[in-house]
C-alpha cells in the first residue's frame, strides 16, 4: 500500500503514547472549533491501554466528542473482556459514549446488531450525507493473522454489505461478537492502524505489500483522506 503513512516507533509504549497524543490533539482542535468529532477505538492490549489513557484526558470531557468501538464481544455489561469495560463511570455524562449492546440489554445477537446499527446511523447520517464520512478517525490494531476489528481472514463477514454484522464463530475467544464491516470502516476520514510486537511482522509485511483482503483483512480498509500505520520496529522487521 504505497499511499500509507508509516510512523516508525521504538517500542509498544512509544506507539501507545504517540497515538494518544495524536488523538488528543485531533480532538482538541475539533472541540476548539466547536465541531463534533467521532472517534472509533479498538480492543487488544495496546488498544485498551490507549483507551485508558485517552479517558483520563480532559480534552474528551465534551458533548461534542463521540466515542465508538468498531467491534465488541457480546458479553454482559462490565465484563472485563469487553472493549468498553475501561470507560470511567463519570465520563458518561461528559463525552458521548456509544457502547455496543450487551447480553444484558439485548435478548439475542440479531437484535443487538439492529440496535447497534440504528444508533450508528442515527448519529452519523447527517455527517455522512454532508461529508461522506461516519468517523473522523478509526483506530484499528492489526492482528498476527492480519485481522482488524472482528474481520478475520477468509470469514464470511468480509463480504457483508450490512453496516454491522454478527460473528458467531470467531477464531479468537469469545466466539460471539459484533463488528463493523468494510462499508462502515471505510466511511472514516482517517484510518490509524497500529502494530506492535514481532508476532505481527509477517502480517504487516503482507499488509504493506497489498495482499488480498481475504488473506489480510486489514488490506480492505482505507481512510478517505489519510491512512496511517503506527508501528513498533519489531513489527516492521
Amino acid at each position: 500500500m504505497s499511499d500509507i503513512q508509516i510512523v516508525d516507533l521504538s517500542s509498544e509504549a512509544d506507539v501507545i503514547n504517540k497515538v494518544v497524543k495524536d488523538l488528543t490533539d485531533y480532538i482538541q482542535t475539533s472541540v476548539a472549533g466547536n465541531k463534533e468529532v467521532h472517534i472509533s477505538l479498538t480492543g487488544g492490549r495496546a488498544g485498551t491501554q490507549i483507551a485508558e489513557k485517552l479517558f483520563t484526558s480532559p480534552v474528551i470531557d465534551s458533548r461534542l466528542v463521540h466515542i465508538w468501538w468498531s467491534d465488541e464481544r457480546f458479553l454482559n455489561t462490565g465484563n472485563p473482556d469487553r472493549n468498553d469495560s475501561v470507560v470511567p463511570a463519570d465520563l458518561e455524562t461528559k463525552a458521548q459514549i456509544h457502547r455496543m449492546p450487551s447480553v444484558d440489554n439485548s435478548t439475542d445477537l440479531n437484535q443487538a446488531v439492529d440496535k447497534a446499527s440504528s444508533e450508528l446511523h442515527l448519529n452519523t447520517t447527517t455527517r455522512f450525507c454532508d461529508r461522506n464520512v461516519m468517523m473522523d478517525v478509526s483506530l484499528l490494531s492489526i492482528g498476527p493473522d492480519g485481522h482488524v476489528a472482528s474481520l478475520f481472514p477468509h470469514h464470511s463477514a468480509l463480504s457483508s454489505t450490512a453496516a454491522i454484522t454478527p460473528i458467531t464463530d470467531s477464531p479468537k475467544p469469545p466466539q460471539i461478537r459484533l463488528t463493523w464491516t468494510y462499508s462502515t470502516l471505510n466511511a472514516s476520514e482517517q484510518i490509524w492502524f497500529m502494530a506492535t510486537g514481532s508476532e505481527k511482522a509477517q502480517a504487516v509485511k503482507k499488509f504493506l505489500a497489498g495482499s488480498s483482503p481475504e488473506e489480510i483483512p486489514a488490506c480492505g480498509v482505507k481512510g478517505k483522506l489519510k491512512t496511517v500505520l503506527y508501528a513498533e520496529k519489531s513489527a516492521l522487521s
